[in-house]
């Protein structure tokens, strides 16, 4: 049963997908989208009323706040490439905004940094982020007592909003 399943290939895996970022320009160098794949997905945010409630006479009534209530970060683990080409863009992206080594503020939060990022999943939907600015690239565990496992960065970002296409 379990094998027919997995030919069918009705699973919606939560760990086998794509990143694509837009082009960031002649700022970074980056006039191409930047694609690879990624081994765990953001997590796509709840999207949720919140309301007020307010006593009248004895009875409640809620009212549905304006606006909404929406994490705006988000994170995904990847595969550091063989050349850490990967990891060398989105540390320069986040260098851009503020440089800690040099003390820097660079660019800041402006339009410049910020761009749209497509997140595809193998067989399944697409969600696309706008706005999207880097805010961290995970350290990296160097251990020379284990050979041959990938090493992987996890990269979090905020945006402005998010998509299903």
């Amino acid at each position: 049963m379990v094998n027919t399943i997995y030919q069918m290939g009705n699973d919606a895996l939560q760990n086998q997908g794509k990143v694509i970022i837009s082009p960031l320009g002649t700022i970074l160098d980056m006039l191409e989208a930047l694609q690879f794949r990624i081994t765990t997905l953001p997590n796509i945010p709840e999207y949720k009323i919140e309301f007020n409630d307010f006593s009248y006479k004895g009875y409640t009534i809620s009212l549905a706040k304006p606006g909404e209530s929406l994490s705006r970060s988000s994170s995904f683990v990847f595969r550091v490439d063989k050349y850490w080409n990967v990891y060398k863009m989105l540390k320069n992206w986040l260098k851009l905004v503020y440089d800690h080594e040099q003390g820097d503020a660079g660019l800041g939060d402006t339009d410049a940094v910020r761009t749209s990022m497509t997140i595809a999943m193998d067989n399944g939907p697409t969600w696309t982020f706008t706005g999207v600015i880097p805010e961290s690239v995970s350290d990296i565990g160097l251990d020379n007592t284990d050979s041959g496992t990938p090493i992987t960065c996890t990269f979090t970002f905020r945006y402005v909003g998010v998509n299903m296409i």
